[in-house]
């Protein structure tokens, strides 16, 4: 990036602008910089934990409710109603591992969830 750097600087200095060939080596150092960015990408299994949750301290696993319903974002009960007694008496409710449902509505959760997609119209080589 330093190469590109200096072109840039000599171009704006001068007040002449780039030549051609300083046009394509800038844009082979833009290209080249964006396929070393693909291939930083990191691909997990899906195994691998990356939360900083204790996985096996889940509200799900405090409770044993039929009703229960968890978010995909953090874990906690979105199913709670506070017009029934089993839910004001729930222990999450006591813990304040309630979902909030204003802040993570289907639209929300629609677009943090990553699902894989695949092309149906690429050809097979």
């Amino acid at each position: 990036m330093e190469r590109s750097d200096e072109i840039l600087q000599k171009a704006f200095t001068s007040g002449r602008g780039l030549t051609r060939s300083e046009r394509g080596e800038l844009r082979e150092a833009y290209l080249y910089e964006q396929e070393q960015k693909q291939s930083r990408k990191i691909s997990l299994d899906k195994k691998t934990v990356i939360s900083k949750e204790d996985m096996l301290n889940l509200p799900r696993h405090k409770v044993n409710c039929p009703d229960f319903e968890e978010c995909p974002l953090d874990y906690k009960c979105r199913n709670f109603n506070p017009k029934y007694m089993k839910c004001q008496n729930c222990i999450l409710n006591q813990d304040g591992q309630i979902c909030n449902t204003k802040l993570h509505t289907h639209e929300v959760l629609s677009v943090f969830i990553k699902r894989s997609r695949v092309n149906l119209d690429e050809e097979k080589s």
